[in-house]
Order: structure tokens, then sequence, then C-alpha cells
């Protein structure tokens, strides 16, 4: 119950109650410094809980404290994906909605329509099991899986046409129906035009969310996770400034994180730390 409570939350939602927590905590920071200095009149200086600092673009105050910066990728708990291997999957999604369907409408539709799933199984482990298959073989399995999809997508179809309930299996069956519409389309593309990449690629049935992330590590050059941009205040305070599960280029949030800084603090850092691909022309300007 507590990941579906958790999925009601929003971004703003939830970035809102951090925001809170770190003007909260930079009143007791402030208030502790206050207290060591003796000086009663800092007080006034103290940030509000429920209200954020706002700038005063006409009485700018001097550069102070330091932004740590960075953009990392989160890791998601998917196996790597293969065009090969998602087709299986999605070939046993659409044979368990012809069981599920079928039943239904078996006085109106006649004799279940064949799925030839004991050939369709042999013939993925017959190149899933070779350790290194040649492109040629794969290209084959992957034309064959296609051929099984597209004959299960038509019976579906048929189905439907005769009264069968899409729901009988479960709602999130059928957002897989939907996702492996999506996936076919996808890999006939490819294999039509023998190309790899396509814009929005499914890597997974289950999280069709997660999309290709290139960040040319030597461990590994492609991520299957969502990119962060994180700002690191000197106080120790972490703010998430853009989650996205689409690729996009860091140097270009450099200026809102240090503006997001002047917003919370009310004046801008002195120093900010950053790695090589922020040191671009505009941001250096900026």
């Amino acid at each position: 119950m507590m990941v579906y409570f958790r999925k009601r939350l929003q971004e703003s939602v939830v970035n809102d109650c951090n925001e809170r927590i770190v003007r909260h905590g930079l009143n007791m920071i402030q208030s502790a410094d206050s207290t060591d200095d003796g000086d009663g009149d800092n007080g006034s200086c103290l940030l509000s809980i429920d209200q954020p600092t706002q700038a005063e673009p006409e009485k700018p105050s001097s550069s102070q404290g330091t932004l740590l910066i960075y953009a990392t990728c989160v890791p998601a708990d998917i196996r790597y994906p293969t065009d090969l291997s998602l087709l299986n999957e999605a070939r046993e999604v659409t044979e368990k909605l012809i069981d599920e369907m079928h039943p239904h409408v078996r006085e109106s539709f006649g004799y279940k329509t064949r799925t030839h799933r004991k050939k369709a199984r042999q013939q993925f482990l017959a190149v899933a099991k070779i350790k290194r298959p040649r492109i040629s073989k794969i290209r084959k399995a992957i034309q064959q899986q296609l051929g099984h999809l597209e004959r299960n997508l038509a019976s579906i179809d048929a189905l439907i046409a005769c009264g069968g309930w899409l729901l009988v299996a479960g709602r999130h069956w059928y957002r897989k129906l939907l996702v492996v519409s999506e996936l076919v389309r996808q890999q006939k593309i490819l294999y039509r035009s023998d190309s790899r990449s396509i814009p929005d690629r499914i890597v997974s049935l289950y999280q069709s969310h997660i999309r290709t992330i290139v960040r040319g590590k030597a461990r590994s050059n492609v991520e299957f996770s969502a990119k962060v941009s994180i700002s690191v205040t000197g106080e120790g305070f972490t703010f998430l400034d853009r989650l996205s599960f689409n690729p996009y280029n860091e140097e270009e949030d450099l200026k809102a994180q240090a503006r997001s800084y002047r917003r919370r603090h009310g004046h801008y850092p002195k120093v900010i730390c950053a790695d090589q691909i922020y040191r671009i022309r505009s941001n250096r300007a900026f």
C-alpha cells in the first residue's frame, strides 16, 4: 500500500516537502550561529518555514557559499534487454490474452485460433541458448517472432469483434497489450530499415517508461534508468533539480540551479563546482 500511496504524490509535492525541511534546517543553523555570536538582532534574518526566500534584484547581496552540481543516472531494476527476448515476452502476453478471452466468446467465435506457441518457443531457445549467435540467426529469429506476434494480434482483434473483453485477464494485461502493440511497431521498423535506434525505444514490457541513456563509461556505455540533475549546498542539503527518463544534456541546467540557489538563500553562490561538461561559453559568461 505504501507504493500506491507514494505514486499519488507528484514530483512537485515531494520537492515542496524537501524545500520546507531545508528552510527549517537553515533556520536552525542560523539560530545556532546567532546564539554563538551573542547577537540577538540576527533573529530577524531567519528564513521562514512557510514562505520561501524571495531575492531582491534591486539590492543584490554578495555571493556566498558553495554549490556542487552533478548529473547521474539512477539504476533501474531491469535485465539487460535484447530485441529477441522482448519479442518472446510479448508473444507470451498475447497468448495469455487469447487463452483468457476465448472461453467467453466460444459460441460465436468457434474453435480457438492456433498460436503455435511450442514451435515459437523452440525457435526462440534455438538462438537464446547460443552464447554468441550470428547476426543472421538473430535477424531470422526476430522475423519469426514478429510473424507469431502479428498472427496473435490479429486473433485478438477477431476475438474483440466477436464480443471478447480485453479486461477479462486484468487491467495490467490490458496495459501490457498496449505496450506490445507499440513494441511490434518499433521492431518492424528496426527490422526493415536494418537500424539500431528509434525514438522512445521500449526496453522493458513491465517498465515501458524506461529509456536508454548513453553515458559513454568504460564499464557500460549505455544505462537503462532515469537521469537526474542534483545540487548540493555547502551546508550539506541536497536538491533534485531535474528528473527525466529521456536523455538530455546537463550543461543547460547550470543557470537554473544557480538561480534556485539564489531563491533559497537570497544570494548567488561564490563557488560552483561542476564537471568540465558544464564549462560551455554561455555558462562561463553567466
